[in-house]
């Protein structure tokens, strides 16, 4: 067979492949993004895959089945392409996001959260939205938290938690805010299924709620190398960012509007110095690795020595066993 003769069978392969990903991609879309009944989105997802076996099909059918599959395809994806984050009924205890007011070193955060969690299978017993202010000239340092949720250890969760003089911390979460009835998975993730959110909160709301899930839960805490300056300024963008979405709500996405992907946007100059192609900003759990490169975070001896130097003891006292915030922070980093 002559290379002229071969180039439309190429051609219509190459046209076959794009309209089976693109039919895919909406039909996922459809699944995983429209908050109807299961069965109402199965049914919408199996009609988006019939119309691209349609589009398909061979010519020479009476119906015209492939510009109407075509373009059932092409209206799903407009509308996925348009769609902008609305307001939905949350799941508890993501009802609220901060907002602040800044005056000079002074910050007022409104909706600060302090849930009290007894158990994995309560969402919060009570919850506190709070009105903190803070004097970022009393932040003193940064630490970067890494809490593994799965046996891989690339599935983890990051936050990033603020030292204050007084020896109190504020935890900074950024998470997938996920409408009420619905769970989160990384697929949804990845069709506009949730909202992005950065949670301000006390740390024996964010990382008490996580240490006290189901095994397996390891959590370190790096020491970030940044001057007292460099950490009141990523303060601020923080709490500016978490404002941000609070106000106008983007759409969280697992692979490039993650946690990990957020807190690198969000801190002045470190966006530049990370390439976006970097698999570690998808997986979490490798990214103390990333930060070491950069300097950031120091190895002391091995990696697996310096996760168990910082790791937090097997053993915690509950929050309510301890007498105030900064103690029960202590315990956490409190070395073997």
């Amino acid at each position: 067979m002559t290379a002229a003769a071969r180039f439309p069978r190429i051609r219509r392969a190459l046209i076959a492949a794009a309209i089976a990903l693109v039919a895919t991609h909406a039909m996922l879309a459809l699944l995983c993004w429209i908050s109807l009944p299961t069965l109402v989105r199965w049914g919408a997802a199996g009609i988006v895959a019939g119309t691209g076996i349609g589009a398909l099909m061979r010519r020479g059918t009476r119906l015209p089945l492939r510009p109407v599959a075509i373009a059932s395809i092409l209206v799903v994806e407009v509308a996925f392409l348009f769609k902008s984050p609305a307001a939905a009924c949350w799941k508890l205890p993501q009802e609220n996001g901060p907002t602040a007011r800044i005056a000079g070193n002074e910050i007022t955060i409104e909706n600060f959260r302090y849930a009290k969690h007894r158990n994995p299978d309560e969402v919060a017993a009570d919850v506190e939205w709070l009105t903190k202010t803070v004097d970022v000239s009393q932040i003193e340092s940064v630490e970067l938290v890494i809490q593994n949720f799965a046996a891989w250890e690339g599935l983890a969760h990051a936050m990033v938690t603020f030292r204050q003089s007084s020896g109190e911390h504020i935890a900074f979460s950024v998470e997938a805010r996920i409408p009420a009835g619905r769970g989160y998975h990384p697929l949804p993730g990845l069709f506009k299924a949730f909202q992005l959110i950065v949670i301000i909160g006390d740390e024996r709301d964010l990382l008490w709620k996580r240490l006290i899930d189901p095994a397996p839960r390891r959590m370190v805490i790096f020491p970030v190398d940044v001057t007292r300056e460099q950490a009141q300024d990523y303060f601020v963008s923080l709490v500016r960012r978490a404002d941000a979405l609070t106000r106008h709500p983007e759409f969280y996405d697992t692979l490039r509007a993650n946690c990990m992907t957020t807190l690198v946007a969000t801190a002045p100059d470190l966006d530049r110095r990370i390439s976006a192609l970097d698999y570690r900003l998808a997986v979490p759990g490798y990214s103390d690795e990333l930060f070491r490169e950069l300097g950031l975070i120091h190895f002391e001896g091995s990696r697996d020595e310096t996760h168990r130097r910082y790791s937090v003891p097997a053993e915690i006292l509950p929050p309510d066993e301890c007498p105030d915030p900064a103690s029960w922070s202590r315990q956490l980093r409190t070395k073997g």
